[in-house]
C-alpha cells in the first residue's frame, strides 16, 4: 500500500497542476503518460514534503528552550 502513495500523489499533481482540474484534459494527458513517470513525480512530491517537514521540526526544536542542565552552570543539590 505504501508504494501506491507516490502514484496517487502523481495523479493528483497531474490532475490539478498539469490539467488544471479539467477532466477531459486529464484523461488525454493520463492516457499518454507513462505510469512509472507518474509514480516518479509523486515520489518527488512526497520527498520534498518530507524534507520540508523535517526542516520545520528542526527549526521548531532549535527554538524551544532547553530543559535540563545548561553548559557551565553551577551544580546545586535538589
Amino acid at each position: 500500500m505504501i508504494l501506491l502513495l507516490p502514484y496517487f500523489a502523481g495523479i493528483i499533481f497531474l490532475f490539478f497542476y498539469v490539467a488544471g482540474g479539467n477532466v477531459d484534459l486529464f484523461y488525454s494527458v493520463f492516457d499518454k503518460q507513462n505510469h512509472i513517470l507518474t509514480w516518479c513525480i509523486g515520489y518527488e512530491i512526497l520527498a520534498v514534503l518530507t524534507l520540508i517537514y523535517l526542516v520545520k521540526n528542526a527549526v521548531v526544536s532549535s527554538l524551544r528552550p532547553k530543559h535540563g542542565f545548561a553548559v557551565g552552570a553551577a551544580f546545586r543539590r535538589p
